[in-house]
C-alpha cells in the first residue's frame, strides 16, 4: 500500500495496538543489556525502531537500524527520532547490505503479503546470516484467516478469508505459509524455537482495542479491494464492498478475532571453549 499520511497513521496505530496487546516490544527472552546491534524488517514508518531505541540505552555501543522500501520518514516523525536509531532503504528480498553476524537481535512485522511463497526461504537464510551466533529473530504475521469466539457459522469471515487468499496467490504469496516457519527455521538449525497464535478481538465487541483494530483492518481491506478492481474489474470490487459490510456486522455477532503468528528463534551459539585444565582433566 503507498505511505501517505493515512496508511502512516495506520501502520503508528497498528503498532500501538500490538504494543498494549503484548505488553511490550518483543517476546523473545532476550536480555535487553545483551542488546547492541538491533535491526527491524519492514520498518514501516519506524515506530518499532524508534521505541526499540527509546527504550535501549542511549549511546555508540547500543543501535537499531529500521529497514524498508520506503523512505519518507523525516515526513512522518520529523525530529522525533533518537539519536541511536537509524532508517534506510532496504529490500529483505534482494538481500540488505549489512555484514554477517551484524546483529544481537532481528525482527520483522507484518510482510506476509510482500513476500512470495518461493522467497521465505531466501528471506528467512538471510536473517540467519545477519544474526549473531546467540543472537534471536522475532517474526510477527498475520495470515488474515479469522477465528470466532461464538460456536456459528461464519460464511462472511469465511468467504473474505477466502478472497483475500485468492487475491495474495496472483502474486504468488499464499498466506498459510506463516503457520509454518517455525519448522522451516528449526530445519535451518535455529534453537530454542517457538511458536505462539494470536486470536485478536476484530471489532467493537472487542472493547477500545477491537474498535481501533477494526478502523486499522477497514484501511488494509481498501488495498484488497483495489487489487480486486485492477485484476478482476470493478464489478468485483462491488461484490468487495458487499462482503466487507457483511463481514463486520458478522463480527459482532459472533465475536471475531484475527489470528496473528509470532515466532521466536535462536541462531546457535558458539561452542563454549574448553579450557586447557578441563581439557586435562578429561583425559585423565
Amino acid at each position: 500500500m503507498p505511505m501517505d499520511e493515512d496508511e502512516a497513521q495506520r501502520l503508528d496505530r497498528l503498532h500501538g495496538v500490538l504494543r498494549h496487546i503484548l505488553r511490550r516490544l518483543y517476546l523473545a527472552p532476550v536480555d535487553p543489556s545483551s542488546l547492541h546491534r538491533v535491526l527491524d524488517i519492514g520498518a514501516g514508518v519506524g515506530t518499532w525502531a524508534r521505541d526499540m531505541a527509546l527504550m535501549l540505552p542511549q549511546g555508540a555501543d547500543t543501535q537499531v537500524f529500521g529497514v524498508d522500501l520506503q523512505t519518507s520518514w523525516d515526513e512522518f516523525l520529523g525530529d522525533d527520532l533518537p539519536s541511536n536509531c537509524h532508517l534506510m532503504y532496504g529490500d529483505i528480498l534482494r538481500g540488505l547490505m549489512f555484514r554477517d553476524a551484524r546483529f544481537d537481535f532481528v525482527h520483522q512485522r507484518n510482510l506476509v503479503r510482500s513476500i512470495p511463497s518461493s522467497k521465505w526461504s531466501d528471506v528467512l537464510r538471510e536473517h540467519v546470516r545477519l544474526l549473531k551466533p546467540g543472537g534471536w529473530l522475532e517474526l510477527h504475521e498475520p495470515d488474515y484467516s479469522f477465528s470466532r469466539k461464538s460456536m456459528d457459522p461464519a460464511p462472511f469471515a469465511d468467504r473474505l478469508s477466502a478472497e483475500i487468499g485468492r487475491c495474495c496467490a496472483i502474486t504468488g504469496v499464499h498466506l498459510d505459509m506463516v503457520s509454518s516457519l517455525h519448522l522451516c527455521l528449526e530445519e535451518m538449525g535455529l534453537v530454542n524455537v517457538s511458536y505462539r497464535r494470536l486470536d485478536i478481538p476484530l471489532g467493537e465487541w472487542g472493547g477500545p482495542t477491537g474498535d481501533i483494530l477494526k478502523n486499522i483492518m477497514s484501511r488494509d481491506f481498501e488495498g484488497f479491494e483495489a487489487s480486486i478492481s485492477r485484476s478482476l474489474g470493478p464489478m468485483a470490487a462491488f461484490d468487495f464492498e458487499d462482503l466487507i459490510r457483511g463481514f463486520w456486522d458478522e463480527c459482532e455477532q459472533i465475536k471475531t478475532c484475527i489470528t496473528l503468528h509470532i515466532i521466536c528463534a535462536q541462531k546457535a551459539p558458539l561452542p563454549t571453549p574448553i579450557s586447557p585444565s578441563t581439557s586435562h582433566n578429561e583425559r585423565k
